[in-house]
């Protein structure tokens, strides 16, 4: 037998949605799947590859539908024989078989072998797959590995007279011999009793006599004695309740993270929100609450939610303490917040212990880690993520960001071409696009990969910010006001530009394209809106920044200035951690010198190469093209020639 841990997954071509859905969410838990998408191309070598998997799996999971019931012919059905024909040299106590019904479809009347019905099968509400099937799955993977019986899913048997295997299906087959008994008998005697109506009833006899008399002698004991057998039922699909099914649908969406859309985020919210209404006592539908709330923190700075995924992620804990998914949006949680930072790290650990193929934990505690300052062991834990069977994007990306902090930006981008070659997704070609732009000032580029990214991610702040950045760089202001005449947020929040007034964007570019008048209103459209926000929060920096480079723009010199050395009051390291947007506003305000010094010395860190593309292309540094002291900022550093 082989030693592979390996799922294999059997599906009907019409079923593939739910096979993808199956299949990701295995691999996201860390599980190895053999999934082939190569129905329609067959021959004998893809034939070949499906029978020796099937003969080197550890687990055969077969998707069951109204569609296979409709389809009396198919691959799968081959595929399904070759499980069984594999399973009759395993014990009883092998855990081999996983029916998966992924809609209404009755293990008692789908059109499958017997075999299947004699294992307990699993119900995905609308095709859906969620982290309990992956429990599940995992449950009966490490059943197989120490040779321990998987009760609740090997093949079912009478457990209260402690019979052995070989007598149970002994008994079986009594059962199975009697029933046929039984039919006949009662076949018998239905033949029997209508010819004794027709020979001796008498030749006046009513029509209604005629219905009625079979009625009396209609084989009704017969036909209901199959049900009064004792023997052990089957036992109907596993059917999660409302809550769950929501919840279920919630994590399809939060999983996807960085590739996930602002609607995706906003749905898997509503969804969790009705989830918690209808069973506030679930602490799993609490512990996907909370993991979808650190989402919109992580992504869109929504205020509170910090706080918010901390209270649900410990009201998850509190109804579930062992959950390890309540323990993982603790931990997610946990690490939101620099005083909780320590116990998201020992949560993650601990996590890790009985999860050790879980790519979500892997994730947490590299990010955890790096937000403590260590990033070159964050780095180790991303790339042990990437390395578990199916590999994993988000951990590239993650791995991407941090190479990125480290001033290693050739490696950050090849890290994005690996999740890439994984996985086309809208985050990696959006990270793509951003290396694109700031590593290498590639505009070309950016734009030929920007071309790449699915419509449904175009009018995500991601996107937006990006395509202006591009769009602007190349000095085309009708491309950028296109862009931005279809997002009607006042502020475009997420990584890049995070907080950015939408009408001081709109400025830069009508005042671009020489149009003054119309940039000046959008600028005075643009105080307003950070004047409204910073009434809920006066002391927010990064609302007091804009303020000033708004002022700046309208040549108000002296709000500028005083809204400026406001920002350094609230944040004293302010200058140093912000200093290109403080360079930005000292150029505005026509005070040069100053603002060289801050760039002068920012290029002598590791984000110089960075800070050297966006000067050479950025119109925010228009004014300074003829300066000689800026001029040579843009050359590049000499290599020392003693090395």
């Amino acid at each position: 037998m082989s030693d592979s841990q390996a799922v294999f997954l059997s599906y009907a071509r019409e079923n593939l949605a739910a096979a993808q859905s199956i299949a990701d969410t295995l691999k996201q838990h860390g599980i190895e799947v053999w999934f082939d998408r190569s129905e329609l191309i067959g021959g004998d070598a893809w034939d070949g590859k499906i029978r020796r998997q099937i003969r080197e799996c550890s687990l055969f999971v077969a998707v069951i539908s109204r569609q296979t019931d409709a389809r009396l012919e198919g691959y799968f059905r081959r595929e399904w024989k070759m499980a069984i024909d594999r399973s009759h040299d395993m014990a009883d106590e092998r855990a081999f078989l996983l029916p998966v019904t992924i809609d209404d479809t009755s293990d008692v009347t789908a059109l499958v072998p017997e075999k299947f019905r004699e294992v307990q099968w699993i119900h995905l509400p609308d095709g859906v797959a969620s982290e309990t099937l992956a429990h599940r799955v995992q449950a009966l993977l490490e059943g197989t590995a120490s040779g321990a019986t998987n009760a609740p899913f090997a093949a079912r048997r009478s457990t209260a007279a402690g019979t052995s295997s070989g007598r149970g299906r002994a008994e079986a087959k009594a059962r199975a011999a009697d029933r046929r008994r039984v039919w006949f008998l009662g076949a018998l005697l239905v033949v029997t009793a209508g010819v004794a109506w027709v020979r001796f009833s008498p030749p006046r006899a009513k029509p209604t006599a005629v219905v009625a008399a079979p009625a009396v002698v209609a084989p009704a004991p017969a036909t209901k004695a199959p049900q009064k057998d004792t023997r052990p039922r089957v036992a109907p699909p596993l059917r999660a309740s409302e809550a769950r099914q929501l919840s279920a649908k919630a994590t399809l969406l939060w999983e996807k993270w960085d590739d996930a859309t602002r609607a995706d985020w906003a749905l898997a919210d509503e969804l969790c929100k009705k989830a918690v209404e209808l069973d506030p006592a679930d602490g799993e539908a609490w512990a996907v609450y909370a993991q979808v709330t650190s989402g919109e923190y992580e992504f869109f700075h929504t205020p509170g939610a910090d706080d918010l995924a901390r209270i649900r992620a410990e009201q998850a804990v509190s109804l579930l303490p062992t959950s390890r998914t309540a323990r993982l949006a603790l931990a997610n949680a946990y690490r939101n917040n620099p005083s909780t930072l320590a116990e998201a790290e020992r949560l993650s650990r601990e996590l890790l212990v009985s999860t050790p193929k879980d790519k979500r934990v892997w994730r947490t505690l590299g990010e955890t880690v790096r937000s403590q300052g260590r990033p070159d062991e964050a780095l180790a834990y991303f790339e042990r993520s990437a390395t578990l069977p199916g590999g994993d994007p988000l951990a590239l990306l993650a791995k991407s960001f941090t190479l990125e902090t480290l001033g290693r930006y050739e490696e950050a981008e090849q890290a994005v071409d690996q999740a890439l070659s994984l996985r086309q997704s809208s985050g990696a070609l959006l990270r793509k696009m951003e290396c694109q732009l700031n590593f290498r000032g590639d505009l070309a580029g950016a734009a030929a990969t920007l071309a790449k990214v699915p419509v449904s991610s175009l009018l995500d702040d991601r996107a937006v910010t990006l395509s202006c950045q591009l769009w602007l760089w190349q000095r085309d202001a009708d491309k950028c006001l296109a862009v931005l005449n279809t997002v009607s947020r006042d502020f475009l929040q997420g990584f890049y530009r995070s907080g950015a007034p939408k009408a001081w964007l709109l400025g830069r570019v009508h005042a671009i394209g020489g149009r003054t008048a119309a940039a000046e209103s959008h600028w005075r459209g643009a105080l307003k809106t950070i004047d409204k926000a910073r009434e809920k929060d006066p002391d927010e920096v990064s609302l007091v920044f804009w303020s000033a480079h708004v002022h700046a723009c309208l040549g108000e010199k002296a709000e500028a200035r005083k809204m400026l050395e406001l920002a350094m009051e609230l944040a004293p390291t302010a200058e140093e951690e912000h200093s290109t947007n403080v360079a930005v506003i000292l150029v505005r305000l026509g005070e040069y010198d100053q603002a060289m010094a801050l760039l002068e010395s920012k290029l002598k860190t590791t984000v110089g190469p960075v800070l050297r593309v966006e000067l050479r292309l950025a119109p925010a540094f228009d004014e300074l093209r003829e300066n000689p002291r800026f001029q040579a900022m843009l050359a590049e550093p000499k290599k020392n020639a003693a090395r």
